[in-house]
Parts: C-alpha cells; structure tokens; sequence
C-alpha cells in the first residue's frame, strides 16, 4: 500500500512536472511575441496616388498644382506615406501622353490629326497598315521606350513592331493593350520622395507572365529610395513560376513586404518564410462618417498590431469642394486618436516580422504539457497507470516527429492547439468543488469569487499554450486560419452540459442516465429549456464568427465606444453581460435560489464566458497582452456586475421572506 502511494505520488510529481515545463517553454516563446509586439510603437499613414489623383481632379485640381497640395497634405494632415500603383497603357492615354487612335482628348485629336499628319503619311508609305492591330503613337522618347520595352514583355516581341517616327504595332485586342502594365512611373516616385514621402510601389502580377516580365517589375525600382513593397490585386508578383527569383531579389535589396490582412493573396504563403513582413490594413470605402472610419483605423493599431494604415476615402455623397477638407479631418482624427495612445505617426517603418518558427524541441514539448492535462482530466472517468502514460508520451512523441518529417509539422500544432482550446474551459470549470458546504453568503460570495478567479488562470494558461504552439508568421499575418474554431465553441459547451446534467459521482453510469432521461415525458419546461439552448447556441455561433454580417443594435454601439474609450480596449459582451455575471450567481445561489437539477444550465451559460477568453487567444494576429487585458477586463467588469447581482437577489430574498 505505500510502494503504490509512493507510485502514486511520483505519477502526479511527473504528471505536473511536465506541465510546469511546457509552461515554462511557452512563456520564453511568448515573451519574445510580446517584447516584439511593443518594441516599435511608430505607425504609417498612407494613400494611394490614384485616390489621391481621384480628389484632386474632382476639386478641379491642375497637374501643375499637385505639389502644392500634397505638401499641405502632409503638413496639414499628417499623411506619411503614398503607395505608387504601375500605370497602365490606359492611364497614358487618359493623360495625353498616348495616343491609340481612339481619340481620348483634345489633345491627342489634334496630335492625330494636325501635328502628325507628316509622321502618319510617311509610315502609311514604308509600312503595310492592317485593320485590326492597333497603333500606338507617343510624344516623348523616354514614355516610348518604356512603353515599348513593357509591352514586348507582356505580349511577346513579335506581337510589338516599332514603325519608326515613335509609333509602335500592336497585335493583340484593344483591352489587352489598355489593361497592359507599364510598372512603377520612376520619375513620379521620385518627385514624390523629394516631398517628403515615403513611397510604397504597388507591384501586378502581369495575365501574360515571363521571367522577363518579373525582371523588369523589379528592376525599375533599383537604386530608388524604397523599403516597403506591396502587391496589388489576388496575386503576388511572379506567382507560380517567378516566386523563387522574386524572393531572392527582395532579400538581396533588403525590401520589406506589406501583407493585408484579412485579404488572401495567392503566393503570398511562399514568400513569408523567408522575406521580412509587415501588416497592412488597407481600408474600405464604406459609406460611414469619420469619427466611424476613424475608430477602425485605430482598432486595427490597437487591437491587432497594424502599423501601416492605407486609408480610402469613403463613398459618402460630399460637395465637390469638401472632398479633399474631408480626407484631412480624417487622417488627422487618426493621428490625434493615435497620440493620444502613445503611438507616433512616421514616414519610418516598424522592424518587420522576424521569421523565428518555434523549434521541435519546444513544440514536442508543449504537447506533452496538453496530453498530461487531458490525462488529468480523463482520469475522473478512467485509471490511467504510470506505465500507460509512459506509452502515451512516446506515441506523442513518434508521433509528432514523424509529422515533422513529413513536412505536417503546422498541422500537428493546429491540432494540439485545438485540443488545448476544447479541454482548457472544460478543465477549468470542472477542477474544483462547484458549491459551497456552507450557507453562509458572505463565505459562498468569497468561494464564488475563488473559483471564478481560478477558472480565468487556468483559462490564461491555455491561451498561453495556443499562442506559443501557433508562433508563426504564417499565423501571426491571419495568411492561415485556425481551422475548428466553432469546435472549440461547440464542444467545449457540451461537454460542460453534460458533465454537470449528469453530476460528477454519477458520470461512471452515464448510459444508464441517459436512458433513464429518454424514457421520462418530455413536459413544456424540458421543451423550453431545449428550444432555449438550441437558440442560445446558434446565436452564439453566429456572433462568433465573421461570415455573417450582423446589425449591432444603437445601444449596444454607443456602449462598445464608450468602453473603448474609457478602456483602450473594450471586453467582449459576452463575458462580462453574460458568463461571468451568470457563474458568480451559479455558485453563489447554488441550493438556494438555483436547484441543484438545474446548475448545469446556468454553469452551461456562464461557461461560454471562459470559452470566449480562450477563443480570444485563437486570435493570433492579437498581440498577446491585448488578449490578456481584454480578458482581465472581461472577468474584472462580469466579476463586478455579478457581485451587484448577487446583493440584489439577496436582498430580494430577505424581503420576501420578510414580508411572509
């Protein structure tokens, strides 16, 4: 009998022993997280030049004014930053600068039809003209060869035939010719820069894709003064065939690349592995005032570590002559939204993504922590001996290097990061006594503020857990969801239903319970209490996600902003309405005013409170200690809320009995 209590207790001393290594390896990781996500606190502010060139052709703006007026803009505003798209052929023509006998303007008629009468007469003359190619006729000798050089990259040498007198051939359709990218305008960028902005090229993947092509995008921004580039549109430059050089040349020239975030770009996954990253958050025209547009911005800073904002001047119906005032207002409530949170806007951009990927070792590691709390928890249901648990550890362990070498190395941690977000609330609503053996209030609130605080630590030590196995830049840039989020709401919510409809010492018959549950009549509060479970579930669902777009109702609004601004970060409503609120009530109130039948389906409800903290863990593009203020808050204002609810109710009671 002592040979296997000492057994035992060498069992439990390995058992936590592990745990408290795995603990320990996830904060080292997690700490290098947090000294990144707060090393560099500078933010950029940025537009695009066709939205900029947009407002000032609608104010009536004159090119020869541009200059004036961006050096007011970034005087007046605060604008850091500008983000140059290629031109197109299309844009040549709209301009004057291109003629392809479709008469744009004035300008290029009278080109066509005066100036070059010479050039055309003496190219009919030497050069055998077809009805359908087109012909593309350009002033300047440098736009020319630019021009030139572009096309024959996109559609093939043969497709372009100089004429002489700058005219070129074209055979190929009229959309194909407009649409065709030109790359970046290197003088506009330079003049640009010499403003005093930091430029951000825009770089197409081109529809008639080369090496060449790839070469040429690249090339015209050597020995520019560029740091940061993008890509525009579904696709990264280069993608399929041209990554490989692409990712090469960005490491040689020591180029960052902008990520958006939650914007998919095909090939974007092959270059994060190895070139330095930076999130963007390239906003939306919705039709929304400034003070709205404004707070998203700033979330986006605050909330998930952006620190490089491209703004988009809404779709709101303005007079013509407030478009541009507009654009300031807004830009300067960012700014001053900003500052006043200790952020400093700058044209200098933030240290890049460093792609450190959590080694084996480690990984190997924090899995043995997950597999001995799930052991933990399984062994109120089943004996699980020492030598057991030893073949469990080396399964996991074959198991995982096997992964590894197989190259699932990332779906090995989303799994381990999934049971941890399934377990972890259970476990923790579970671990200890849920009433008090006293009927004292004042010793129930006390138990009750106990376990609630218990709960929320070990729900912080699986949110530690997921974020140090998903420490990926992968992850970090939201390029790779956490596949089985809803699982780990679903599940979580079922299991702590059950475990405590059925009742802890009655979980070995659980069968039996059930059947026994079946054959009972189903009466109009079984039916109510089901209908109201189901609805509360596929509610919560539905608000969890980001598939649907809800209405969020005025109130509800004016109290989200009201706690951000007092807050910095406002808590999620359902933890601290609803979970933590209704927990504190549940073990306060159990066996008084809560029959002890129906504590599952508060304990049911006031769970979802722990299931949400641990979701906002699974939130990997959150630096971390947002997630873990926004979750202190959440316990702090429920706990608070739930305290106010408990005086009530007991007062209440007291008042009754009194008046009886």
């Amino acid at each position: 009998m002592i040979a296997s209590s000492r057994i035992q207790q060498y069992y439990r001393t390995i058992v936590w022993g592990i745990i408290g290594l795995s603990i320990l390896i996830a904060s080292v990781i997690i700490w290098d997280r947090i000294q990144y996500d707060f090393k560099n606190r500078s933010v950029s502010i940025a537009m695009t030049w066709s939205d900029m060139e947009h407002q000032f052709d609608t104010m009536g703006i004159q090119t020869n004014d541009y200059d004036a007026q961006l050096k007011n803009l970034r005087e007046t505003s605060g604008l850091t930053s500008i983000v140059l798209e290629p031109d197109t052929v299309d844009d040549l023509v709209n301009r004057g600068q291109l003629t392809v006998l479709k008469g744009s303007d004035i300008l290029n008629m009278l080109r066509v039809g005066s100036v070059y009468r010479y050039v055309l007469t003496n190219i009919i003359n030497k050069n055998n003209i077809q009805p359908n190619y087109y012909y593309l006729f350009i002033d300047e000798t440098a736009v020319y060869r630019r021009v030139k050089r572009q096309l024959e990259a996109e559609i093939g040498t043969f497709n372009v035939v100089a004429l002489g007198y700058s005219a070129l051939e074209v055979r190929t359709g009229l959309d194909t010719i407009l649409s065709a990218s030109l790359g970046i305008d290197t003088a506009r960028l330079n003049q640009l820069h010499e403003l005093g902005y930091a430029v951000v090229p825009a770089l197409v993947n081109t529809q008639w894709q080369s090496s060449h092509t790839v070469k040429l995008g690249m090339e015209s921004l050597q020995d520019l003064p560029v740091q940061l580039i993008v890509f525009s549109g579904e696709q990264v430059l280069g993608y399929p065939h041209q990554l490989g050089w692409l990712e090469q040349t960005i490491q040689e020239r020591q180029y960052s690349v902008g990520v958006p975030e939650f914007k998919r770009q095909v090939g974007m996954k092959h270059l994060i592995h190895t070139v330095p990253v930076i999130r963007i958050h390239d906003g939306s025209k919705d039709p929304l005032t400034v003070s709205a547009m404004a707070r998203r911005y700033e979330r986006a800073v605050k909330e998930r570590s952006v620190r490089f904002l491209i703004i988009r001047p809404n779709d709101l119906q303005l007079d013509q002559t407030v478009v541009l005032d507009h654009t300031h207002q807004l830009i300067r409530m960012i700014r001053t939204h900003l500052d006043q949170h200790g952020y400093t806007v700058s044209g200098d951009l933030m240290t890049p993504y460093r792609h450190r990927s959590v080694s084996a070792w480690a990984v190997l590691a924090m899995s043995w922590g997950i597999v001995a709390v799930v052991i933990l928890l399984l062994q109120r249901f089943c004996v699980i001996s020492l030598p057991i648990f030893g073949l469990i550890i080396a399964s996991i362990s074959i198991g995982y290097y096997g992964c590894w070498i197989l190259g699932g190395d990332l779906v090995w941690r989303q799994i381990m990061g999934l049971i941890s977000a399934i377990v972890g609330p259970v476990y923790a609503l579970t671990w200890f006594p849920v009433s008090a053996s006293v009927d004292d209030y004042k010793t129930r609130i006390v138990f009750g503020f106990g376990f609630l605080f218990r709960s929320v630590a070990m729900c912080l030590g699986v949110g530690l857990f997921i974020q140090a196995l998903m420490y990926d830049p992968r992850y970090l840039l939201n390029l790779i969801p956490f596949y089985g989020v809803k699982l780990a709401i679903i599940i979580p919510i079922i299991l702590i239903g059950l475990y405590f409809y059925v009742e802890p010492h009655r979980l070995s018959a659980i069968i039996h319970v059930f059947r026994r549950v079946s054959m009972l009549p189903v009466n109009s509060v079984v039916l109510a209490s089901a209908v109201f479970a189901v609805s509360f579930l596929g509610f919560y669902l539905l608000r969890s996600g980001n598939y649907i777009s809800w209405a969020v109702p005025g109130v509800e609004h004016w109290v989200r902003s009201m706690l951000e601004d007092w807050l910095f970060i406002r808590p999620r409503t359902k933890e601290f309405l609803v979970g933590y609120p209704i927990l504190l009530i549940a073990y306060v109130g159990v066996g008084r005013w809560i029959p002890k039948k129906w504590l599952w389906f508060f304990l049911t409800i006031g769970g979802v409170a722990l299931i949400s903290m641990v979701n906002s863990f699974c939130h990997f593009h959150t630096p971390f200690l947002v997630s873990v203020y926004r979750s202190i808050l959440g316990v702090c204002l429920g706990s608070g809320l739930g305290f106010v609810l408990v005086l009530i109710l007991i007062a209440w009671r007291r008042w009754i009995m009194h008046v009886r």
